[in-house]
């Protein structure tokens, strides 16, 4: 004798308050009419929020001969953590379409952020960063002890006048880090023989805030 024939259903239901990458989840249930499915909604883990992000350097002395666009490359060197409303506080990619600047370019938050899997919580507190401009070769021999030399550079570029243990990074003009090292003296050299002819920037960062200069190779 053949099986009695049964018919079979297929729901597919969404949950619009999760949300993974953006994507909706879905919960698939079989069965056949003899009994009801079990459309309980399925638990998940809860993402933490990011309250809040801080940047390495809360301060940025831009050195005379920098302009705009080469200060946001700059920027990339800053080390970005971000703080979760779980207590964690996690480094993250620092993304140059985050940093938005005020009318004056004196100051720029670090605010359009998406950091996958997290989400941002109300009332996020971005990283702010305050920017100083030298406005003259002698304001710059005063306000800021850093000298960088040979300028154009062809073998080697120096920076001097350092107190040790500072970051300092060269970038390309895209933000990207080339070369980065820690100080351990008053001044830290540089072979840049391989480099391409171009402009470079190079980030030194300690005590809480960063100088931007710019060198020729």
């Amino acid at each position: 004798m053949a099986d009695e024939a049964v018919d079979y259903y297929v729901v597919a239901t969404t949950y619009n308050n999760y949300q993974n990458n953006s994507a909706s989840t879905y919960q698939v249930a079989i069965w056949t009419g003899a009994t009801e499915p079990d459309a309980t909604e399925p638990q998940y883990p809860v993402v933490p929020e990011i309250i809040s992000t801080s940047a390495s350097a809360a301060q940025i002395i831009v050195a005379q001969n920098v302009t705009l666009p080469e200060l946001k490359g700059a920027l990339l060197a800053l080390g970005i953590t971000a703080t979760l409303d779980n207590g964690d506080a996690i480094p993250v990619a620092n993304n140059p379409f985050a940093w938005t600047f005020n009318a004056s370019n004196t100051q720029t938050r670090y605010e359009n952020i998406h950091i996958v899997p997290y989400t941002v919580a109300d009332g996020y507190q971005a990283a702010v960063v305050e920017i100083r401009y030298l406005q003259s070769a002698l304001n710059e021999q005063s306000a800021n002890a850093l000298l960088l030399y040979p300028n154009p550079a062809v073998e080697t570029v120096s920076i001097s006048g350092l107190a040790g243990g500072e970051t300092i990074s060269i970038l390309d003009l895209n933000g990207k880090i080339i070369a980065q090292t820690t100080a351990k003296g008053e001044t830290a050299n540089f072979a840049v023989s391989s480099l391409a002819k171009g402009v470079y920037l190079v980030a030194v960062q300690g005590g809480g805030k960063a100088t931007v200069l710019k060198f020729v190779k």
